[in-house]
C-alpha cells in the first residue's frame, strides 16, 4: 500500500470587513462612517487659515477645531469631509 503524500497548505485567514471600518499597517481606522444622505452635523469653533491666502480655495489649508461630542472617530491627519 502506497503511503498518502501529506501536504500542508497554509490559508490566510478571511478577513471580517467591519462596516466604517478599514485595516491600515494592522490597525483598524474608522472609514466612510458618514455621507451626503447621512451626515453628521456638529459645530465648528474655530476655522484659521494656516497658509498664505490665496485666490485658490482649494490650495489653501485650515485647522479647524470641531465640537462633535466623541461621536466622530478619527485618526490625527485623516481628513474629514
Amino acid at each position: 500500500a502506497a503511503a498518502a503524500a501529506t501536504t500542508t497548505t497554509a490559508r490566510r485567514a478571511a478577513a471580517v470587513k467591519k462596516k466604517g471600518v478599514r485595516v491600515v499597517e494592522g490597525k483598524e481606522i474608522p472609514w466612510n462612517l458618514f455621507m451626503p444622505k447621512a451626515p453628521y452635523k456638529g459645530s465648528v469653533i474655530s476655522n484659521e487659515t494656516i497658509t498664505t491666502p490665496t485666490r485658490l480655495v482649494n490650495w489653501e489649508t485650515t485647522h479647524v477645531i470641531m465640537r462633535h461630542d466623541k461621536k466622530v472617530p478619527y485618526v490625527e491627519g485623516q481628513s474629514i469631509g
